[in-house]
């Protein structure tokens, strides 16, 4: 979902406001997209617990997500190191130590470029590099690479 706000740096009166969020809109539904202009009450009721405040247009596409990645991953680094957990931004993985428990593959460790992590969780947080992070543990978890970022 994606909102724009009654209020932003740039003076632009509401009908432009909602024009300009209503062209993809536009654009996408012909090519089968699925996109769709929202009421401010159809959001508050797929979304309750937000608070919208004053907004001209709102969209939904039923297959994308979004997230406020500045807010979100400094509160999960913050929630794994609570409980104990180990974070390191800073040394590659080359790997990872793999045993059976309970007749299930189970990473035991991450193997890194410089030290081992023992370990009971691991959260791949690669981004792009997900799949091929993934894969040394033996799992495919597919990534859609937008095509901009390609470039």
């Amino acid at each position: 979902m994606l909102a724009l706000p009654a209020k932003s740096t740039q003076e632009i009166r509401p009908l432009d406001r909602a024009s300009i969020l209503a062209r993809p809109v536009l654009c996408h539904r012909p090519w089968g997209y699925p996109i769709r202009l929202l009421s401010k009450e159809e959001a508050t009721a797929l979304e309750p617990r937000l608070d919208f405040g004053p907004i001209s247009a709102t969209t939904l596409t039923e297959i994308e997500g979004h997230v406020d990645t500045q807010r979100l991953i400094p509160a999960c680094v913050a929630g794994v190191v609570a409980r104990g957990g180990v974070t390191d931004w800073n040394s590659p993985v080359t790997g990872f130590r793999l045993a059976e428990r309970d007749g299930i593959g189970q990473v035991t460790a991450v193997l890194c470029a410089d030290r081992t992590i023992a370990c009971d969780y691991v959260v791949i947080t690669g981004g792009p590099d997900t799949t091929a992070l993934a894969e040394m543990a033996g799992v495919h978890v597919p990534v859609l690479t937008l095509l901009a970022a390609q470039s």
